[in-house]
């Protein structure tokens, strides 16, 4: 989805910039070229933030991005969570994991409870 709304900007862009060489707006074929492809990158950036960020799968990008930016979660988080099914701590029920074990997961939702506090000085 976000390819294709990436490749209708570039072909609009392409399309603006050949036009604005036509009418001689900018100089020659290769600055309309230029000014096509940067038009273009822009309006499917534009695009896709605009009307390609709907549904689950945006979301989970979205929060992945900034979780991997914070340094919250491993790059490889789908193989971490595979790993994880496959040895038997978690359980796929559908798209979702959950625990096998209740008291594991109270377990590390207190240790990050407490890891989150600042120390005392």
């Amino acid at each position: 989805m976000y390819g294709r709304s990436l490749t209708f900007g570039l072909a609009l862009g392409l399309a603006f910039g050949f036009a604005g060489t036509l009418v001689n707006g900018f100089s020659g074929l290769l600055r309309g070229a230029e000014a096509g492809v940067a038009f273009g990158l822009a309006g499917g950036v534009v695009f896709t933030l605009t009307f390609g960020f709907t549904g689950a799968s945006s979301t989970y990008l979205v929060a992945v991005t900034m979780l991997r930016v914070r340094g919250r979660i491993p790059l490889r988080l789908m193989s971490l969570l595979e790993d994880a099914r496959r040895i038997g701590l978690l359980r796929q029920v559908g798209p979702v994991y959950r625990f096998r074990h209740e008291k594991l997961q109270d377990r590390l939702a207190h240790l990050h409870v407490h890891s989150d506090r600042p120390e005392p000085k």
